[in-house]
């Protein structure tokens, strides 16, 4: 007998980045932000070329602007590519180009 905790059949809420989609894609379709409900995130594929690295490098610059006045600094946690778990080669970053040495390998 095996006991392990994945849901058969149901990768779309076992998978925490299907659960990321799916949750992002449902809040949008309902038109409410979906980061009032979790956490601010950027699913970055492709390295500094890709999309959403665009959009993330524009709210991580509005937050350098207006640090002074908004409180909110640019901490972020930086997860490795596909088919990682159990943590590994998670970081943490403060700069951007921090952040931009650990995507250009991606």
């Amino acid at each position: 007998m095996k006991i392990h905790n994945h849901l058969e059949s149901n990768f779309f809420i076992g998978n925490k980045k299907a659960l990321f989609y799916n949750m992002r894609m449902y809040m949008r379709l309902k038109n409410v932000d979906p980061f009032t409900v979790i956490p601010l995130t950027f699913h970055i594929c492709k390295g500094i070329e890709d999309n959403e690295f665009k959009v993330f490098k524009k709210y991580y610059e509005d937050i350098e602007a207006n640090k002074n006045t908004n409180g909110l600094r640019n901490i972020w946690i930086v997860k490795p590519g596909e088919n990682t778990n159990r943590g590994n080669g998670i970081t943490v970053a403060y700069s951007i180009d921090d952040i931009t040495v650990r995507l250009k390998g991606r």
